[in-house]
């Protein structure tokens, strides 16, 4: 998937540093003569001017060093004193614990512009299982995943099929795959960045996933339903239709990043990603009933309710996620069927959404 520019303002390649441009050169120069320290510097403080088309191209360049540099650390066994300086504590330590599985996701993504990495932080939540998240969101925090979406309250019996739409980097899919036993958690993230995340934070959990199809090796990975919870990642935007559209992604904020028109701004980059239905998803992956839903995808409620036919909604048996009412001055037209569906069903959003006469 290409990344194509909209505004001439930034993306991934973007901010070096916050600064006038003469300082932010400087930072390029400082870069290639201080070794990790100076690439560190240049990495971890990239908010500011855009940079100019040359300084995109030596930035590349120092990015795909970092890349290099992570690999042939993991490759070597990853002793955490030999960890690339510009590495995030943290995240170098997770790495270090896991560094077979995090060098196999890592090649599979060799090539993609995870600058965001080097921010990556552990996030190790309050649950039974306990998990930990890599991801490059400094305000991501497990708090309320359970509580939020009440994940623990639906019976979901051995070899059910689950969806989980809006995967982000992870954290449902993986609490998923750990409360239900032999299920199939099929999650939907049309963000590269962020499905890098979560094959990554899959891995260092010891979830059984299928990877997304633009970076499945060779035959593909094969689970027999109901032996053992995995989780397969797509790539697809779930929406009214199938076909593609052009996604808007926030390098700094996966939560401000969409379809949504809402989150078209000066800052965004877009891709052109493969949008499909409800239907269409069950269709394409044999699937005849979900037991559960998991949406939380940043506005899309408002396009896939109403287009939801009756025959596809008898075919789920319960769904949750989150309501975005911020939204609703940009979808007048289809907040009525949001609730229509919902309430009808007895779905549960959160915030609640007002159902009348219930």
């Amino acid at each position: 998937m290409t990344l194509k520019r909209r505004t001439g303002a930034s993306g991934l390649l973007w901010c070096l540093l916050a600064l006038a441009p003469a300082p932010a050169a400087l930072g390029l120069s400082l870069a290639r003569e201080a070794g990790g320290e100076g690439l560190s510097y240049l990495l971890r403080s990239r908010q500011g001017p855009a940079t100019t088309h040359g300084s995109r191209r030596e930035l590349s360049e120092i990015e795909k060093n970092a890349e290099e540099e992570i690999i042939s650390w993991l490759r070597k066994g990853a002793a955490p004193e030999a960890a690339p300086s510009f590495l995030d504590e943290h995240a170098a330590r997770v790495l270090a614990d896991h560094h077979a599985a995090a060098l196999e996701v890592l090649e599979r993504w060799r090539g993609l512009v995870w600058w965001s990495f080097v921010r990556a932080k552990e996030h190790v939540g309050d649950y039974d299982i306990g998990m930990t998240l890599l991801s490059n969101d400094h305000s991501e925090e497990m708090r309320g995943t359970t509580e939020l979406y009440g994940l623990g309250n639906y019976p979901v019996p051995p070899e059910s099929v689950v969806f989980d739409v809006g995967g982000n980097v992870g954290k449902v899919a993986i609490i998923m795959a750990h409360i239900y036993h032999g299920v199939r958690v099929v999650t939907f993230e049309p963000s590269e960045l962020n499905r890098f995340f979560l094959e990554l934070n899959l891995a260092i959990n010891n979830v059984p996933y299928i990877p997304s199809g633009g970076h499945r090796d060779a035959g593909g990975s094969k689970f027999v339903l109901g032996a053992e919870s995995f989780v397969e990642v797509r790539g697809e935007a779930i929406t009214n239709s199938t076909g593609t559209e052009d996604f808007a992604f926030q390098p700094m904020s996966a939560d401000e990043s969409g379809l949504d028109p809402s989150h078209r701004s000066m800052s965004a980059e877009y891709s052109s990603v493969r949008t499909i239905t409800i239907e269409d998803a069950m269709k394409e992956l044999g699937v005849d009933r979900v037991r559960l839903m998991k949406i939380d995808c940043e506005g899309c409620e408002f396009e896939v309710f109403p287009a939801l036919s009756n025959a596809t909604l008898d075919r789920i048996d319960s769904l949750v996620g989150e309501y975005h009412a911020h939204l609703e001055p940009f979808h007048q037209d289809e907040i009525e069927g949001v609730r229509r569906v919902a309430c009808a069903r007895g779905w549960v959003f959160h915030p609640q959404l007002v159902c009348m006469g219930r």
